[in-house]
């Protein structure tokens, strides 16, 4: 027995749910009786549902104590205990009976307070019974709706069984209860035999009417209780629809909309009753009221007693309501009863309609191969190889800018490369043909096909491709020197950002020497790559004084700075006097020395690209970009 009682308080940890699945035969049900007066431990009168309290100070005819009421928590038919071979003998379990029990009684405790409770009832009827009681000592305080009793037999006697009371608790009105019907029910409830625990097959509920009486209609939906079965008394929308079972919301107030409900057992928010029989579409045995029933009708909601079904004979629905293709056109007006068609449209007028004719604009080419299936184009031509023909596609080059004279839903503006898919439509030298089929970008003369920059910002475009620029455009990669710090010149990923990966192999600021080379020359001091211009951005500038004047341009101060006032040629390495920054050709080459004639023709023969390429930097113009 003690084994028993350890199995329900492991079993007690968990909450319980009416829905779970029994281990062991279950009682019938587990009810809760408003009238225990006909009620003793192993005797159950007939049951009440409902009790009533005046709330007047006083104890009435009909209370149990003062503004309070008695109530019955009950179990019927628990399976018989079968006493079965004891331990050591061959044979199945002892099976059946009850040990323990437990429920919580949910109740409004706004409203009412559970003032006491014994449990000395059916489970303590055997004269060796000990009962543990774990239950809350009431009066219930804690506000959370629930009183939970607990009860485990210790005792060593044979296990009760059959129908009795489990447990008697009066419940009282609270000084101040509102009015009202408040329903007392059952949760997390089960009982335990010697072979486990198990969930009733049933709970019924109760209810305590304050200041009103029990009358015949407990849920106040409009219907009497003696027209609605048990499980209704307590529940406006038997079926859960929304729809209150009788005449009237309850609280007025919603979810519940009134009644009465033409379905009561079937669920139909809609009430949709589509012959205004008084019968719900969800009830009724014939909804179109066409004497056919709807077991058998091949037209439940449209009247057809002939059951005419000749567009499609042999189907289970008739022509006046058979929609095969579900186009919301019956197959009687369909002119494709067999292909979905709701606007039933027919571009060439012909018996056909456009979803089931196989040449919709009569060119003699199959609307499956045709790329203009509703204009006739027997040539197909279609310049941009799309799915559209050129005689219906308003965009030839499907860049989303419409062609000259056309417009769509699908285009807007007026390409200005028609031909070429340019969706920024971009002209760089604003002849009114676009980049992307203008064969000579910057106006220079030179054919794109042979001009590296072909918008003339100094650097080269391949450069550009690399560097996170723009060509043709005004847009240059990225730059911090001067002018240019705090300005976004690429236009993408805002002001003074690093180069992207892998420029460092190109000329990103066109001074004439990639990022990798400015990185070694000036041995990560200065602008690198993103400043072409100055000291320390431009590897040919070592010397911004005069005369002559030096600054910003390269002469013969810069070439001599190979030697005055440091001689720097003819160094190398490990040397006293060398410095990577004078190496700009890297390494001896073929010659014996880092810093070497090779360097100095460097000096003497950089074409940077900001100058065009054409122009020497030596005894050249000023750098661009002032630094």
């Amino acid at each position: 027995m003690l084994a028993v009682a350890v199995l329900l308080l492991v079993f007690l940890s968990e909450p319980l749910s009416d829905t779970a699945e029994a281990v062991a035969p279950a009682a019938d049900a587990m009810s809760v009786d408003m009238d225990p007066s006909g009620n003793a431990a192993t005797v159950l009168g007939s049951r009440e549902i409902c009790a009533r309290i005046d709330q007047n100070g006083i104890q009435d005819q009909d209370e149990d104590g003062v503004d309070a009421v008695d109530l019955d928590v009950t179990i019927t038919n628990v399976p018989a205990y079968v006493d079965n071979p004891p331990l050591g003998v061959v044979g199945p379990p002892d099976v059946g009976g009850i040990v323990a029990f437990a429920f919580d009684i949910a109740y409004d405790e706004t409203n009412l307070t559970v003032q006491t409770s014994s449990t000395s009832f059916l489970l303590s009827n055997n004269l060796v019974s000990i009962l543990m009681i774990l239950s809350v000592l009431p009066p219930d305080t804690n506000g959370d709706d629930l009183f939970p009793v607990f009860v485990l037999d210790t005792g060593t006697g044979v296990p009760e069984e059959g129908s009795g009371v489990l447990a008697r608790l009066r419940i009282a009105a609270d000084v101040g209860a509102a009015t009202g019907v408040y329903t007392i029910a059952l949760a997390n409830h089960a009982s335990s035999g010697v072979e486990g625990f198990f969930i009733p097959d049933a709970t019924e509920i109760g209810a305590i009417a304050i200041g009103e009486p029990c009358d015949s209609d407990l849920d106040d939906d409009g219907a009497l209780d003696a027209s609605e079965s048990t499980n209704c008394h307590f529940d406006p929308d038997c079926d859960d629809d929304l729809v209150s079972d009788g005449a009237a919301d309850p609280d007025g107030a919603g979810p519940i909309e009134s009644g009465p409900d033409n379905c009561l057992q079937d669920a139909n928010f809609d009430q949709l009753d589509t012959d205004s029989d008084g019968d719900g579409d969800a009830c009724d045995t014939d909804d179109d009221n066409d004497t056919i029933a709807d077991t058998i009708d091949n037209c439940i909601i449209v009247v057809n007693p002939g059951q005419e079904n000749d567009v499609h004979p042999g189907t289970a629905e008739g022509d006046h309501c058979e929609d095969p293709d579900s186009d919301g056109v019956v197959d009687l007006g369909d002119n494709c009863p067999d292909d979905s068609n709701g606007g039933q449209e027919n571009n060439d007028g012909d018996a056909e309609g456009d979803a089931c004719d196989l040449d919709d604009d009569n060119d003699t080419v199959a609307d499956t191969i045709d790329n203009c299936a509703f204009v006739p184009n027997l040539g197909q031509a279609n310049n941009d190889g799309d799915s559209n023909g050129d005689v219906c596609d308003p965009d030839d080059d499907n860049d989303a800018i419409c062609d000259p004279g056309e417009s769509d839903v699908s285009c807007s503006g007026s390409d200005n490369c028609q031909f070429a898919p340019n969706a920024g439509q971009g002209d760089f030298d604003a002849d009114t043909e676009g980049d992307a089929c203008d064969t000579d970008d910057d106006d220079d003369g030179t054919p794109d096909t042979s001009d590296p920059d072909d918008d003339n910002d100094g650097v080269y475009d391949i450069d550009e491709a690399n560097c996170d620029g723009s060509t043709p455009s005004n847009l240059i990669p990225e730059r911090i020197d001067g002018a240019f710090g705090g300005v976004d010149e690429d236009g993408n990923d805002g002001a003074d950002e690093a180069l992207p990966p892998g420029a460092e192999s190109f000329d990103c600021d066109g001074d004439g020497f990639t990022g990798a080379d400015e990185a070694l020359i000036f041995s990560g001091v200065g602008g690198l790559d993103q400043d072409p211009c100055g000291t320390d951005g431009w590897a040919l500038e070592f010397d911004s004084g005069t005369p002559p004047d030096s600054a910003n341009k390269i002469n013969i101060r810069d070439l001599s700075t190979f030697i005055l006032p440091v001689r720097r040629m003819g160094t190398s390495v490990g040397d006293g006097d060398f410095d990577i920054r004078w190496d700009l050709d890297p390494g001896p080459g073929v010659f014996g020395k880092d810093i070497n004639v090779a360097d100095l023709q460097a000096m003497v023969f950089s074409f940077p690209p900001m100058f065009g390429g054409a122009t020497r930097a030596f005894s050249g113009p000023v750098c661009p970009w002032a630094p």
